[in-house]
């Protein structure tokens, strides 16, 4: 089975998903916006909790940068130049990169709880 999870079309399914799962956009923010509250529902919503307070601030910024990055995404859904729209999921506080790992690996250490694939 592990073999299975190593396979290109496994990984395409993963990172698929990662970019369909679209949760009502507006319960986080609005365009370009990225609120204390909005982070607080993120991290309430996925049980999220940090190590240190430098961890949750960076983790917060990258959550903005990939809040930003879903609303022009969606703008461009709303005008027809895409086909898909995209939403916060899980791993709205990942960098690309650390998406990537975790897609190869199946586990990440985030700076919060490992996240290992189920």
């Amino acid at each position: 089975m592990s073999s299975f999870f190593n396979t290109t079309h496994f990984k395409r399914s993963l990172l698929l998903v990662f970019l369909l799962i679209v949760i009502v956009h507006s319960r986080y923010c609005g365009l370009g916006e990225c609120s204390n509250e909005s982070w607080r529902l993120y991290k309430m919503q996925f049980k999220k909790q940090y190590n240190s307070i430098a961890e949750d601030d960076h983790r917060r910024q990258i959550f903005c940068g990939n809040i930003n990055m879903i609303d022009a995404h969606n703008e461009r859904y709303k005008r027809g130049e895409v086909t898909f729209e995209m939403g916060v999921n899980q791993f709205a506080d990942l960098t690309s990169e650390e998406f990537r790992r975790w897609l190869h690996t199946g586990s990440i250490d985030n700076g919060s709880v490992v996240i290992a694939r189920v």
